[in-house]
């Protein structure tokens, strides 16, 4: 017989139910606290992909720990980049250590599609924080590309948070076209935060690019007042490298 330490206590401490005979029991349906009391005695039960929630919220009300461990290890199997961020707030609630590792994993491995799922779009702050401070750093423009769909999902509530999430990104990684999308973009450039980590990363940009072409080789193309990008021109190869210019 399977212990759970929920009928446990009740059995072996002086409860009303350790005299009377009779459990009630209104928070789990009959058919399923019929599934859970045949587990407890026989260790089966069927799981499938639409009752292992509701089994596993059985489990951690019953607090049967091989139970909930039966759960996770299915949970486990079925994650996906679809389903990841949904199950992870479950692995989350019934702290299932081992299924939040594999989650964070699967949306790692497959984050440019899981920040433009609508379920991304529902989650909260510390979530939102966690999941690209746990990134690999390989999809910089697809990451902010979620991080603004995110912020618009609830703009009035959600910009003022803007600048923290944009913070986390690695601009250097960006291509020069995308940085001068940013730039015109409406949460950019009405906050002076943003603008400045914006500066910062083209002139650092600029900066290593004039380390390279120390050389009468290269010539820089710009035109005065323009917001446009500058152009390193390579006189010998006949190629030309943009270089953003935002200042």
């Amino acid at each position: 017989m399977l212990v759970s330490n929920y009928f446990r206590r009740m059995f072996t401490i002086e409860m009303k139910e350790k005299y009377g005979g009779i459990v009630k029991m209104l928070q789990i349906p009959h058919q399923r606290l019929a599934n859970l009391i045949q587990f407890i005695y026989s260790g089966e039960i069927e799981i499938t992909e639409e009752n292992m929630l509701d089994v596993l919220d059985d489990a951690e009300y019953t607090e049967i720990e091989v139970l909930k461990a039966k759960c996770s290890q299915f949970l486990f199997n079925v994650v996906s980049a679809d389903n990841c961020l949904k199950l992870r707030a479950y692995a989350q609630q019934y702290n299932l250590d081992d299924l939040v590792d594999k989650i964070n994993q699967t949306v790692m491995e497959n984050f440019e599609a899981v920040i433009q799922q609508e379920d991304f779009k529902q989650l909260d702050l510390d979530n939102v924080s966690s999941i690209l401070e746990n990134r690999n750093n390989t999809c910089e423009e697809a990451v902010f590309s979620g991080i603004v769909q995110w912020v618009n999902h609830n703009l009035l509530q959600r910009e003022k948070l803007f600048p923290d999430l944009f913070s986390l990104l690695d601009l250097s990684l960006m291509s020069v076209d995308f940085m001068d999308h940013i730039h015109k973009t409406n949460l950019v450039k009405n906050n002076l935060v943003c603008l400045n980590l914006l500066t910062k990363a083209a002139l650092k940009m600029s900066k290593e690019l004039n380390v390279i072409n120390q050389s009468e080789d290269f010539i820089k193309i710009t035109q005065k007042h323009s917001k446009q990008s500058c152009v390193d021109y390579d006189v010998t190869a006949k190629s030309s490298m943009q270089v953003p210019r935002f200042f």
